[in-house]
Protein backbone atom coordinates (compact mmCIF):
# COMPACT_ATOMS: atom_id res chain seq x y z
CA UNK A 1 0.00 0.00 0.00
CA UNK A 2 1.57 3.51 -0.89
CA UNK A 3 2.68 4.68 2.47
CA UNK A 4 1.64 8.60 1.90
CA UNK A 5 -1.82 7.10 1.65
CA UNK A 6 -1.42 5.30 4.59
CA UNK A 7 -0.34 8.11 6.85
CA UNK A 8 -3.48 10.18 6.74
CA UNK A 9 -6.27 11.37 4.87
CA UNK A 10 -4.60 15.07 4.58
CA UNK A 11 -1.69 13.09 2.63
CA UNK A 12 -3.83 10.77 0.88
CA UNK A 13 -5.48 14.41 -0.71
CA UNK A 14 -2.12 15.45 -1.64
CA UNK A 15 -0.87 12.22 -3.17
CA UNK A 16 -3.71 12.43 -5.37
CA UNK A 17 -4.88 16.22 -5.56
CA UNK A 18 -3.84 16.29 -9.13
CA UNK A 19 -5.43 13.28 -10.26
CA UNK A 20 -8.69 14.73 -8.25
CA UNK A 21 -8.69 18.33 -9.83
CA UNK A 22 -8.26 16.33 -13.13
CA UNK A 23 -11.10 14.33 -12.96
CA UNK A 24 -13.59 17.68 -11.87
CA UNK A 25 -12.26 19.86 -14.40
CA UNK A 26 -13.04 16.86 -17.10
CA UNK A 27 -16.26 15.98 -15.30
CA UNK A 28 -17.38 19.64 -15.64
CA UNK A 29 -16.60 20.31 -19.14
CA UNK A 30 -18.46 17.11 -20.03
CA UNK A 31 -21.43 17.43 -17.63
CA UNK A 32 -21.55 21.18 -18.14
CA UNK A 33 -23.01 21.09 -22.52
CA UNK A 34 -24.53 17.20 -21.99
CA UNK A 35 -27.04 18.79 -19.03
CA UNK A 36 -27.58 22.23 -20.90
CA UNK A 37 -28.73 20.65 -24.36
CA UNK A 38 -31.08 18.30 -23.36
CA UNK A 39 -34.95 18.43 -23.00
CA UNK A 40 -36.59 15.12 -22.10
CA UNK A 41 -40.01 14.56 -23.98
CA UNK A 42 -41.36 14.02 -20.67
CA UNK A 43 -41.26 16.57 -17.66
CA UNK A 44 -39.54 14.88 -14.88
CA UNK A 45 -37.53 17.80 -14.16
CA UNK A 46 -40.19 20.34 -13.96
CA UNK A 47 -42.75 17.53 -12.16
CA UNK A 48 -39.99 17.42 -9.26
CA UNK A 49 -39.36 21.54 -9.14
CA UNK A 50 -43.18 22.14 -8.64
CA UNK A 51 -43.17 19.40 -6.00
CA UNK A 52 -40.06 21.40 -4.48
CA UNK A 53 -41.92 24.61 -4.74
CA UNK A 54 -44.99 23.34 -2.92
CA UNK A 55 -42.94 21.78 0.15
CA UNK A 56 -41.01 25.19 0.45
CA UNK A 57 -44.42 27.21 0.37
CA UNK A 58 -45.71 24.86 3.78
CA UNK A 59 -47.76 22.97 1.71
CA UNK A 60 -47.14 19.09 3.11
CA UNK A 61 -46.04 16.10 1.59
CA UNK A 62 -48.54 13.59 0.24
CA UNK A 63 -51.32 15.07 2.16
CA UNK A 64 -51.28 18.02 -0.26
CA UNK A 65 -47.80 18.13 -2.33
CA UNK A 66 -48.32 14.78 -5.07
CA UNK A 67 -44.88 13.21 -4.95
CA UNK A 68 -43.85 9.53 -4.95
CA UNK A 69 -40.70 10.34 -3.31
CA UNK A 70 -39.37 9.86 -0.03
CA UNK A 71 -39.07 13.20 2.82
CA UNK A 72 -35.39 12.54 3.19
CA UNK A 73 -35.20 14.05 -0.69
CA UNK A 74 -37.08 16.96 0.11
CA UNK A 75 -35.21 18.04 3.39
CA UNK A 76 -31.82 17.79 1.66
CA UNK A 77 -32.49 19.47 -1.05
CA UNK A 78 -34.45 22.80 0.19
CA UNK A 79 -31.76 22.82 3.04
CA UNK A 80 -29.23 22.99 -0.34
CA UNK A 81 -31.29 25.21 -1.97
CA UNK A 82 -31.79 27.82 0.80
CA UNK A 83 -28.40 27.65 2.82
CA UNK A 84 -26.46 28.13 -1.23
CA UNK A 85 -29.40 30.37 -2.34
CA UNK A 86 -29.24 27.80 -5.25
CA UNK A 87 -32.98 29.22 -7.65
CA UNK A 88 -35.39 26.64 -8.34
CA UNK A 89 -35.04 27.36 -11.74
CA UNK A 90 -33.72 25.29 -14.79
CA UNK A 91 -30.24 26.83 -14.32
CA UNK A 92 -29.96 26.92 -10.76
CA UNK A 93 -30.99 22.59 -10.93
CA UNK A 94 -29.26 21.73 -13.91
CA UNK A 95 -26.29 24.00 -12.17
CA UNK A 96 -27.09 21.30 -8.98
CA UNK A 97 -26.84 18.36 -11.20
CA UNK A 98 -23.88 18.94 -12.59
CA UNK A 99 -21.85 19.39 -9.09
CA UNK A 100 -23.51 16.45 -7.86
CA UNK A 101 -22.91 14.27 -10.86
CA UNK A 102 -19.34 15.27 -10.56
CA UNK A 103 -18.89 14.85 -6.53
CA UNK A 104 -20.39 11.15 -7.42
CA UNK A 105 -17.66 10.67 -9.83
CA UNK A 106 -14.83 11.68 -7.28
CA UNK A 107 -15.98 9.39 -5.04
CA UNK A 108 -16.07 6.62 -7.13
CA UNK A 109 -11.89 7.60 -7.72
CA UNK A 110 -11.99 7.55 -3.80
CA UNK A 111 -13.75 4.22 -3.46
CA UNK A 112 -11.04 2.82 -5.87
CA UNK A 113 -7.85 4.28 -4.11
CA UNK A 114 -9.08 3.19 -0.25
CA UNK A 115 -9.10 -0.06 -2.43
CA UNK A 116 -5.32 0.02 -3.51
CA UNK A 117 -6.34 0.60 -6.84
CA UNK A 118 -3.16 2.52 -9.07
CA UNK A 119 -4.21 6.45 -9.61
CA UNK A 120 -4.39 5.65 -13.55
CA UNK A 121 -6.88 2.60 -13.47
CA UNK A 122 -8.86 4.45 -11.00
CA UNK A 123 -8.87 8.26 -12.75
CA UNK A 124 -10.14 5.67 -15.73
CA UNK A 125 -12.78 3.81 -14.23
CA UNK A 126 -13.97 7.17 -12.34
CA UNK A 127 -13.93 8.57 -15.88
CA UNK A 128 -15.81 6.07 -17.17
CA UNK A 129 -18.47 5.77 -14.39
CA UNK A 130 -19.30 9.80 -15.19
CA UNK A 131 -19.75 9.21 -19.05
CA UNK A 132 -21.72 6.32 -17.99
CA UNK A 133 -24.41 8.41 -16.26
CA UNK A 134 -24.93 11.00 -19.02
CA UNK A 135 -28.96 9.80 -18.59
CA UNK A 136 -29.28 11.97 -15.25
CA UNK A 137 -29.32 15.02 -17.88
CA UNK A 138 -32.92 13.52 -19.10
CA UNK A 139 -34.24 13.86 -15.34
CA UNK A 140 -31.91 17.44 -13.75
CA UNK A 141 -32.89 17.73 -10.43
CA UNK A 142 -34.25 13.84 -9.98
CA UNK A 143 -33.89 12.18 -7.00
CA UNK A 144 -31.41 9.75 -8.17
CA UNK A 145 -28.81 12.36 -7.41
CA UNK A 146 -28.85 11.97 -4.24
CA UNK A 147 -29.25 8.15 -4.10
CA UNK A 148 -26.43 8.04 -6.12
CA UNK A 149 -23.97 10.35 -4.70
CA UNK A 150 -24.83 9.06 -1.17
CA UNK A 151 -24.46 5.55 -2.19
CA UNK A 152 -21.39 5.83 -3.38
CA UNK A 153 -20.74 8.03 -0.45
CA UNK A 154 -21.63 4.84 1.60
CA UNK A 155 -19.17 2.78 0.10
CA UNK A 156 -16.11 5.26 0.79
CA UNK A 157 -17.02 5.47 4.38
CA UNK A 158 -17.01 1.89 4.84
CA UNK A 159 -13.87 1.72 3.42
CA UNK A 160 -12.18 3.90 5.74
CA UNK A 161 -10.13 3.28 8.97
CA UNK A 162 -12.48 6.30 11.32
CA UNK A 163 -14.46 3.98 13.72
CA UNK A 164 -17.68 6.29 13.43
CA UNK A 165 -17.62 5.02 9.37
CA UNK A 166 -20.46 2.45 10.19
CA UNK A 167 -22.39 5.44 11.53
CA UNK A 168 -21.80 8.04 8.72
CA UNK A 169 -22.30 4.70 6.12
CA UNK A 170 -25.64 4.07 7.66
CA UNK A 171 -26.85 7.79 8.08
CA UNK A 172 -26.26 7.52 4.55
CA UNK A 173 -28.53 4.41 3.51
CA UNK A 174 -31.41 5.64 5.60
CA UNK A 175 -30.84 8.62 3.65
CA UNK A 176 -31.30 6.31 0.62
CA UNK A 177 -34.00 4.50 1.78
CA UNK A 178 -36.37 7.76 2.76
CA UNK A 179 -35.68 8.79 -0.73
CA UNK A 180 -36.58 5.96 -2.32
CA UNK A 181 -37.29 2.57 -0.21
CA UNK A 182 -35.86 0.40 -3.22
CA UNK A 183 -32.63 1.69 -3.15
CA UNK A 184 -32.49 2.67 0.23
CA UNK A 185 -32.74 -2.06 1.14
CA UNK A 186 -29.76 -2.37 -1.62
CA UNK A 187 -27.75 -0.13 -0.39
CA UNK A 188 -28.61 -1.10 3.77
CA UNK A 189 -28.51 -4.61 3.38
CA UNK A 190 -24.86 -5.24 2.05
CA UNK A 191 -23.94 -2.48 4.54
CA UNK A 192 -25.33 -4.89 7.30
CA UNK A 193 -23.89 -8.36 5.85
CA UNK A 194 -20.43 -6.56 5.93
CA UNK A 195 -21.12 -4.45 9.58
CA UNK A 196 -21.59 -8.15 11.13
CA UNK A 197 -18.37 -9.81 8.92
CA UNK A 198 -16.38 -7.03 10.08
CA UNK A 199 -17.58 -7.48 13.56
CA UNK A 200 -15.85 -11.21 13.71
CA UNK A 201 -12.92 -9.67 12.82
CA UNK A 202 -11.36 -7.59 15.25
CA UNK A 203 -11.75 -5.67 18.89
CA UNK A 204 -11.77 -2.28 16.64
CA UNK A 205 -14.96 -3.16 14.73
CA UNK A 206 -17.12 -5.32 17.15
CA UNK A 207 -19.67 -3.76 17.59
CA UNK A 208 -19.82 -2.48 14.00
CA UNK A 209 -23.17 -4.13 13.10
CA UNK A 210 -24.62 -2.08 16.62
CA UNK A 211 -23.76 1.49 15.10
CA UNK A 212 -25.34 0.52 11.92
CA UNK A 213 -28.66 -0.04 13.56
CA UNK A 214 -28.35 2.39 15.38
CA UNK A 215 -27.52 5.36 12.96
CA UNK A 216 -29.58 3.60 10.17
CA UNK A 217 -32.74 3.40 12.67
CA UNK A 218 -31.45 7.06 14.48
CA UNK A 219 -32.03 8.35 11.15
CA UNK A 220 -34.96 7.11 10.07
CA UNK A 221 -36.87 7.91 12.99
CA UNK A 222 -35.28 11.93 12.92
CA UNK A 223 -36.41 11.88 9.35
CA UNK A 224 -39.94 10.64 10.12
CA UNK A 225 -39.99 12.99 13.32
CA UNK A 226 -39.51 15.98 11.08
CA UNK A 227 -42.11 15.30 8.30
CA UNK A 228 -44.74 14.41 10.61
CA UNK A 229 -43.59 18.17 12.33
CA UNK A 230 -44.15 19.38 8.76
CA UNK A 231 -47.67 18.48 8.48
CA UNK A 232 -47.80 15.21 7.06
CA UNK A 233 -49.62 12.99 8.77
CA UNK A 234 -48.69 8.82 10.22
CA UNK A 235 -51.33 7.41 7.41
CA UNK A 236 -49.71 10.04 4.34
CA UNK A 237 -46.27 9.23 5.31
CA UNK A 238 -46.81 5.43 5.08
CA UNK A 239 -49.05 5.87 2.05
CA UNK A 240 -45.81 8.17 0.46
CA UNK A 241 -43.28 5.90 1.18
CA UNK A 242 -44.80 2.02 0.78
CA UNK A 243 -48.24 2.46 -0.24
CA UNK A 244 -48.27 3.99 -3.36
CA UNK A 245 -45.63 2.41 -5.06
CA UNK A 246 -47.92 -0.98 -5.56
CA UNK A 247 -49.94 1.02 -8.50
CA UNK A 248 -46.26 1.39 -10.33
CA UNK A 249 -45.82 -2.10 -10.58
CA UNK A 250 -48.20 -2.56 -12.96
CA UNK A 251 -48.93 1.19 -14.70
CA UNK A 252 -45.60 2.03 -15.41
CA UNK A 253 -43.68 -1.51 -15.62
CA UNK A 254 -41.10 -1.39 -18.67
CA UNK A 255 -39.10 -4.68 -19.67
CA UNK A 256 -35.23 -4.56 -18.61
CA UNK A 257 -33.45 -4.54 -21.83
CA UNK A 258 -31.24 -7.48 -21.04
CA UNK A 259 -27.88 -7.64 -23.50
CA UNK A 260 -27.81 -11.47 -24.95
CA UNK A 261 -24.05 -11.13 -24.97
CA UNK A 262 -23.61 -10.13 -21.51
CA UNK A 263 -26.22 -13.05 -20.38
CA UNK A 264 -23.06 -15.45 -22.35
CA UNK A 265 -20.80 -13.74 -21.10
CA UNK A 266 -22.14 -14.30 -17.75
CA UNK A 267 -22.71 -17.69 -18.10
CA UNK A 268 -19.37 -18.13 -19.23
CA UNK A 269 -17.69 -16.13 -16.25
CA UNK A 270 -19.78 -18.56 -14.07
CA UNK A 271 -18.85 -21.64 -15.91
CA UNK A 272 -14.81 -20.66 -15.67
CA UNK A 273 -15.30 -20.20 -12.10
CA UNK A 274 -15.17 -24.02 -11.49
CA UNK A 275 -11.98 -25.47 -10.19
CA UNK A 276 -12.45 -28.40 -12.00
CA UNK A 277 -12.52 -27.32 -15.26
CA UNK A 278 -9.84 -24.24 -15.18
CA UNK A 279 -6.93 -24.84 -13.49
CA UNK A 280 -5.45 -21.34 -14.47
CA UNK A 281 -7.62 -18.94 -13.03
CA UNK A 282 -6.17 -15.93 -12.91
CA UNK A 283 -5.26 -15.87 -16.84
CA UNK A 284 -9.58 -16.40 -17.24
CA UNK A 285 -9.67 -13.56 -14.53
CA UNK A 286 -7.77 -11.02 -17.07
CA UNK A 287 -9.58 -12.25 -19.76
CA UNK A 288 -12.85 -11.59 -18.51
CA UNK A 289 -11.66 -8.03 -17.04
CA UNK A 290 -10.99 -7.25 -20.74
CA UNK A 291 -13.65 -8.17 -22.70
CA UNK A 292 -16.42 -6.98 -19.81
CA UNK A 293 -13.64 -3.72 -19.88
CA UNK A 294 -13.60 -3.49 -23.55
CA UNK A 295 -17.43 -3.87 -24.58
CA UNK A 296 -18.50 -1.34 -22.12
CA UNK A 297 -16.27 1.06 -22.64
CA UNK A 298 -17.16 0.97 -26.93
CA UNK A 299 -20.89 1.15 -25.77
CA UNK A 300 -20.28 4.10 -23.79
CA UNK A 301 -17.65 5.78 -26.28
CA UNK A 302 -19.81 5.15 -29.58
CA UNK A 303 -23.29 6.10 -27.78
CA UNK A 304 -22.08 9.25 -25.68
CA UNK A 305 -22.13 11.72 -28.64
CA UNK A 306 -25.57 10.59 -29.66
CA UNK A 307 -27.95 13.11 -28.16
CA UNK A 308 -30.03 12.24 -25.16
CA UNK A 309 -33.62 10.99 -26.48
CA UNK A 310 -35.71 9.29 -23.71
CA UNK A 311 -34.63 7.48 -20.56
CA UNK A 312 -36.05 4.05 -21.79
CA UNK A 313 -33.45 4.15 -24.68
CA UNK A 314 -30.93 1.51 -24.28
CA UNK A 315 -27.99 2.92 -24.06
CA UNK A 316 -23.99 3.08 -23.22
CA UNK A 317 -22.75 0.32 -21.51
CA UNK A 318 -26.02 -0.47 -19.29
CA UNK A 319 -27.81 -2.81 -21.09
CA UNK A 320 -24.04 -4.90 -21.03
CA UNK A 321 -23.31 -3.98 -17.03
CA UNK A 322 -26.65 -5.22 -15.67
CA UNK A 323 -25.48 -8.95 -15.87
CA UNK A 324 -21.71 -8.52 -16.46
CA UNK A 325 -21.24 -6.69 -13.57
CA UNK A 326 -23.06 -9.33 -11.31
CA UNK A 327 -20.92 -12.02 -13.02
CA UNK A 328 -17.98 -10.38 -12.07
CA UNK A 329 -18.16 -10.36 -8.69
CA UNK A 330 -17.23 -13.90 -7.79
CA UNK A 331 -13.73 -13.20 -9.30
CA UNK A 332 -13.69 -9.85 -7.23
CA UNK A 333 -14.35 -12.04 -3.79
CA UNK A 334 -11.58 -14.58 -5.40
CA UNK A 335 -8.83 -12.12 -6.29
CA UNK A 336 -9.42 -9.01 -4.23
CA UNK A 337 -10.89 -10.19 -0.55
CA UNK A 338 -6.84 -9.32 0.70
CA UNK A 339 -6.81 -5.74 -0.16
CA UNK A 340 -10.73 -4.68 -0.09
CA UNK A 341 -12.37 -3.56 3.26
CA UNK A 342 -15.78 -2.79 1.68
CA UNK A 343 -15.69 -5.89 -0.42
CA UNK A 344 -19.08 -7.24 0.93
CA UNK A 345 -20.86 -4.21 0.29
CA UNK A 346 -19.19 -3.59 -3.18
CA UNK A 347 -20.49 -7.26 -3.78
CA UNK A 348 -23.67 -6.64 -2.14
CA UNK A 349 -24.76 -3.79 -3.89
CA UNK A 350 -23.56 -4.84 -7.56
CA UNK A 351 -25.89 -7.83 -7.37
CA UNK A 352 -28.68 -6.30 -5.79
CA UNK A 353 -28.65 -2.95 -7.85
CA UNK A 354 -30.38 -4.70 -11.03
CA UNK A 355 -33.48 -4.47 -8.74
CA UNK A 356 -33.18 -0.38 -9.40
CA UNK A 357 -34.57 -0.81 -12.92
CA UNK A 358 -37.67 -2.24 -12.02
CA UNK A 359 -40.67 -1.32 -12.91
CA UNK A 360 -39.04 0.89 -15.59
CA UNK A 361 -35.45 0.69 -16.76
CA UNK A 362 -35.21 4.18 -17.74
CA UNK A 363 -32.24 6.32 -15.76
CA UNK A 364 -32.48 3.84 -13.38
CA UNK A 365 -30.37 1.28 -15.52
CA UNK A 366 -27.82 3.19 -15.42
CA UNK A 367 -27.82 3.97 -11.57
CA UNK A 368 -28.33 0.08 -11.49
CA UNK A 369 -24.90 -0.62 -13.30
CA UNK A 370 -22.62 2.17 -12.21
CA UNK A 371 -21.15 0.20 -8.93
CA UNK A 372 -20.50 -2.32 -11.85
CA UNK A 373 -17.21 -0.17 -12.94
CA UNK A 374 -16.14 -0.09 -9.07
CA UNK A 375 -15.93 -4.20 -9.79
CA UNK A 376 -14.37 -3.79 -13.47
CA UNK A 377 -11.77 -1.58 -11.53
CA UNK A 378 -10.62 -3.57 -8.96
CA UNK A 379 -10.40 -6.48 -11.36
CA UNK A 380 -7.97 -4.54 -13.74
CA UNK A 381 -5.69 -3.25 -11.53
CA UNK A 382 -5.29 -7.16 -10.07
CA UNK A 383 -4.41 -7.74 -14.35
CA UNK A 384 -2.50 -4.93 -14.34
CA UNK A 385 0.24 -6.24 -11.20
CA UNK A 386 -0.02 -9.86 -12.73
CA UNK A 387 0.03 -9.50 -16.65
CA UNK A 388 1.48 -5.93 -17.35
CA UNK A 389 4.32 -4.08 -16.84
CA UNK A 390 3.20 -0.88 -14.47
CA UNK A 391 4.84 1.50 -16.27
CA UNK A 392 3.33 -0.07 -20.04
CA UNK A 393 -0.26 -0.35 -18.27
CA UNK A 394 -0.06 3.72 -17.45
CA UNK A 395 1.19 5.18 -20.53
CA UNK A 396 -1.04 2.82 -22.56
CA UNK A 397 -4.27 3.78 -20.26
CA UNK A 398 -3.24 7.13 -20.36
CA UNK A 399 -3.15 7.56 -23.62
CA UNK A 400 -6.41 5.98 -24.92
CA UNK A 401 -8.13 7.74 -22.15
CA UNK A 402 -6.46 10.80 -22.86
CA UNK A 403 -7.44 10.37 -27.05
CA UNK A 404 -11.02 9.57 -26.18
CA UNK A 405 -11.58 12.15 -23.84
CA UNK A 406 -10.53 14.64 -26.50
CA UNK A 407 -12.79 13.53 -28.84
CA UNK A 408 -15.79 13.21 -26.70
CA UNK A 409 -15.75 16.35 -25.26
CA UNK A 410 -15.17 17.89 -28.49
CA UNK A 411 -18.48 16.34 -29.64
CA UNK A 412 -20.08 17.11 -26.81
CA UNK A 413 -19.07 20.94 -27.07
CA UNK A 414 -20.09 21.37 -30.76
CA UNK A 415 -23.26 20.19 -30.27
CA UNK A 416 -23.70 22.35 -27.54
CA UNK A 417 -22.32 25.50 -29.63
CA UNK A 418 -24.55 24.64 -32.54
CA UNK A 419 -27.85 24.74 -30.37
CA UNK A 420 -29.76 28.04 -30.15
CA UNK A 421 -30.30 29.59 -26.59
CA UNK A 422 -34.18 28.90 -25.16
CA UNK A 423 -33.55 32.38 -23.64
CA UNK A 424 -36.76 32.00 -21.19
CA UNK A 425 -37.23 32.78 -17.63
CA UNK A 426 -34.75 30.86 -15.69
CA UNK A 427 -33.75 28.50 -18.65
CA UNK A 428 -31.24 31.17 -19.26
CA UNK A 429 -28.01 28.90 -20.02
CA UNK A 430 -30.13 26.00 -22.44
CA UNK A 431 -28.90 25.62 -25.21
CA UNK A 432 -31.36 23.31 -27.55
CA UNK A 433 -31.67 22.38 -31.53
CA UNK A 434 -33.09 25.58 -33.12
CA UNK A 435 -36.21 23.99 -33.85
CA UNK A 436 -37.22 22.72 -30.36
CA UNK A 437 -35.82 26.30 -29.10
CA UNK A 438 -38.14 27.83 -31.33
CA UNK A 439 -41.15 25.59 -30.24
CA UNK A 440 -40.63 25.93 -26.77
CA UNK A 441 -40.40 29.55 -26.94
CA UNK A 442 -44.00 30.03 -28.92
CA UNK A 443 -45.72 27.98 -26.86
CA UNK A 444 -44.73 29.98 -23.79
CA UNK A 445 -45.73 32.98 -25.66
CA UNK A 446 -48.95 31.56 -26.73
CA UNK A 447 -49.62 30.63 -23.36
CA UNK A 448 -48.50 34.31 -22.27
CA UNK A 449 -51.35 35.54 -24.72
CA UNK A 450 -53.99 33.93 -23.24
CA UNK A 451 -54.24 36.25 -19.85
CA UNK A 452 -54.83 33.28 -17.92
CA UNK A 453 -53.47 33.63 -14.03
CA UNK A 454 -54.22 29.26 -14.32
CA UNK A 455 -52.80 26.72 -16.41
CA UNK A 456 -53.83 23.26 -16.98
CA UNK A 457 -52.40 20.46 -19.21
CA UNK A 458 -54.54 17.44 -20.55
CA UNK A 459 -52.99 14.11 -19.93
CA UNK A 460 -49.25 15.18 -19.82
CA UNK A 461 -48.26 17.90 -17.42
CA UNK A 462 -45.57 19.79 -19.33
CA UNK A 463 -44.67 21.62 -15.91
CA UNK A 464 -41.65 23.92 -16.87
CA UNK A 465 -44.10 25.67 -18.50
CA UNK A 466 -45.49 27.11 -14.66
CA UNK A 467 -41.78 28.30 -14.36
CA UNK A 468 -41.63 29.70 -17.61
CA UNK A 469 -45.00 31.55 -17.55
CA UNK A 470 -45.39 32.46 -13.89
CA UNK A 471 -48.83 30.54 -14.29
CA UNK A 472 -50.04 29.09 -11.42
CA UNK A 473 -51.39 25.58 -11.02
CA UNK A 474 -54.93 24.43 -10.64
CA UNK A 475 -53.86 22.38 -7.15
CA UNK A 476 -50.19 21.12 -5.44
CA UNK A 477 -50.79 17.72 -7.48
CA UNK A 478 -49.03 17.99 -10.90
CA UNK A 479 -47.54 14.36 -12.03
CA UNK A 480 -46.12 14.57 -14.92
CA UNK A 481 -49.05 12.11 -16.72
CA UNK A 482 -51.47 12.80 -14.15
CA UNK A 483 -54.53 10.83 -15.73
CA UNK A 484 -52.39 7.42 -14.11
CA UNK A 485 -51.26 9.06 -11.03
CA UNK A 486 -53.61 11.27 -9.89
CA UNK A 487 -55.79 9.51 -6.12
CA UNK A 488 -59.80 10.09 -6.35
CA UNK A 489 -59.19 12.38 -3.82
CA UNK A 490 -56.84 14.82 -5.56
CA UNK A 491 -58.87 14.42 -8.86
CA UNK A 492 -61.57 15.48 -6.47
CA UNK A 493 -59.75 18.62 -6.00
CA UNK A 494 -59.10 19.57 -9.31
CA UNK A 495 -62.44 19.42 -9.79
CA UNK A 496 -63.61 21.59 -7.00
CA UNK A 497 -60.56 23.99 -8.38
CA UNK A 498 -61.71 24.05 -12.34
CA UNK A 499 -65.17 24.96 -10.67
CA UNK A 500 -64.31 28.01 -8.69
CA UNK A 501 -61.90 29.21 -11.35
CA UNK A 502 -63.44 31.99 -14.15
CA UNK A 503 -61.00 31.34 -17.17
CA UNK A 504 -58.04 28.43 -17.49
CA UNK A 505 -54.79 28.11 -19.98
CA UNK A 506 -55.87 24.51 -21.11
CA UNK A 507 -52.78 23.07 -23.10
CA UNK A 508 -53.02 19.86 -25.26
CA UNK A 509 -49.97 18.38 -25.55
CA UNK A 510 -49.94 16.33 -28.94
CA UNK A 511 -49.63 13.04 -26.84
CA UNK A 512 -52.44 13.55 -24.25
CA UNK A 513 -54.95 11.37 -25.84
CA UNK A 514 -52.46 8.56 -25.99
CA UNK A 515 -51.84 8.72 -22.22
CA UNK A 516 -55.54 9.00 -21.26
CA UNK A 517 -57.12 6.39 -19.01
CA UNK A 518 -60.78 5.49 -18.30
CA UNK A 519 -59.99 6.23 -14.56
CA UNK A 520 -59.46 9.97 -15.24
CA UNK A 521 -62.32 10.20 -18.18
CA UNK A 522 -64.58 12.35 -15.77
CA UNK A 523 -62.08 15.42 -14.89
CA UNK A 524 -60.69 15.56 -18.52
CA UNK A 525 -64.32 15.90 -19.72
CA UNK A 526 -64.63 18.80 -17.29
CA UNK A 527 -61.33 20.35 -17.78
CA UNK A 528 -62.18 20.31 -21.30
CA UNK A 529 -65.53 21.49 -20.89
CA UNK A 530 -66.29 25.20 -22.83
CA UNK A 531 -62.40 24.95 -23.71
CA UNK A 532 -61.74 27.35 -26.75
CA UNK A 533 -58.67 26.69 -29.35
CA UNK A 534 -56.33 29.98 -29.56
CA UNK A 535 -53.55 28.63 -31.30
CA UNK A 536 -51.77 25.23 -32.70
CA UNK A 537 -48.08 24.96 -32.53
CA UNK A 538 -47.02 21.41 -33.98
CA UNK A 539 -49.89 19.92 -32.84
CA UNK A 540 -49.36 21.76 -28.91
CA UNK A 541 -53.41 23.27 -28.80
CA UNK A 542 -53.28 26.26 -26.35
CA UNK A 543 -56.67 27.65 -25.63
CA UNK A 544 -58.86 28.66 -22.76
CA UNK A 545 -61.65 27.03 -20.73
CA UNK A 546 -64.06 29.52 -19.36
CA UNK A 547 -66.48 28.51 -16.56
CA UNK A 548 -70.09 28.26 -17.88
CA UNK A 549 -73.05 29.22 -15.79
Amino acid sequence: MNNCRAKSSLCWWQCDRAALILLAIGGLLFSYPVVMSTLAPYDDEGYVMMTLQSFHGGHRLYGETHTQYGPAFYFLTDSLHHWFRVPLSQDGVRLKTIIVWCLASIFCYAVLRRNEVSKTISLLIATLFHLHLDKLALEPGHPQEWILLLSVLAIWFVGGQSSWRWSFAAACAALVGLTKINCGAIVAIPLFVQAVIASRSGALDRFAWLQVLLAGFGTTAGVIVLTIASGTSPSELAWGLIGQHQRFSTDFYQAIPWSQAGLLFAALSLFLMLPILNSNREFSMALLTIVALTVAMLGLVFDIIRPLIHGLEPRGAAPWLIVVGPALVPWMVRFRSHCTNNMWMIAGIVILSPLMAFPTPGTQMSLATATSWIVIGLLLDSCSRVFIRPKVSRWVLSSVSVACALWILANCWYRYASNESLDLAGARLLRLESSQAIQQRRIAKAILETHCDQLAFDAHTHNRFYFWTGCSPLTHANPTFWTRMLTSQEQHKWIESLGSSKTICVVLPPENEALATNQTSELRRILLDGWIEQENIDGWRIGIRKLTP
